[in-house]
């Protein structure tokens, strides 16, 4: 997986591209330790084809860090990627945009 890392003032996005999933998402969870709690992080799913449990937990994780003090929205998300949040009810979690 490919992470690209896009900042604008507090707004920082992580575009994936590739799987989310166990031999990855470690790589996503050390990108996101290093954005500041205050911040809007965007991940831009435009690009990631495939999302396995653990993909679902470094999201969500991403979620818990950053919801009291910034935010975290998903976008972009491809179809596939939509059905398993909504499979998973994690769908009503996430903050989703086009």
């Amino acid at each position: 997986m490919e992470i690209t890392k896009k900042e604008t003032g507090k707004n920082i996005t992580l575009s994936l591209q590739g799987r989310l999933d166990t031999n990855t998402s470690q790589d996503f969870l050390e990108a996101i330790e290093k954005i500041p709690e205050d911040a809007n992080l965007i991940a831009d799913l435009e690009n990631l084809s495939y999302i396995s449990s653990a993909g679902l937990r470094a999201l969500f994780t991403a979620e818990k860090k950053l919801s009291e003090k910034g935010s975290f929205i998903l976008c972009h998300v491809q179809n596939t990627i939509m059905e398993i949040l909504e499979m998973t009810n994690l769908s009503q979690v996430f903050t989703i945009e086009s």
